[in-house]
């Protein structure tokens, strides 16, 4: 429980984290990622699973709150799944479309 804007509320987040992962592959996930959006999301993740709570995990990895929510939301929803970066894939697909038509 935490206050915001006078309120107690319950933080959804640090209650309970789906099993996908241990601490552990979370940490790996994190340092391992070449994505820093990914990266930035497992980060968070692994965070909440050591127990501390949402709104400080997403200050310390700088992101917003209700994003930091929908991030694990998604997580416990899709599981690594929904950890992708979508722009990621599709950046580096134009990058290489370029390339591709520039040495052609």
């Amino acid at each position: 429980m935490y206050r915001r804007n006078g309120v107690e509320v319950q933080d959804a987040g640090s209650r309970h984290l789906e099993p996908h992962f241990s601490v552990d592959e979370l940490k790996a996930r994190y340092r391992a990622s070449g994505d820093p959006v990914e990266s930035r999301r497992w980060h968070l993740l692994w965070l909440v699973h050591t127990q501390t709570i949402l709104t400080d995990a997403a200050k310390a990895v700088g992101l917003n709150y209700d994003y930091a929510r929908a991030v694990v939301r998604d997580y416990k929803r899709d599981g690594a799944a929904g950890l992708r970066n979508q722009m990621f894939g599709r950046a580096n697909l134009e990058l290489l479309e370029k390339r591709f038509i520039l040495t052609s």
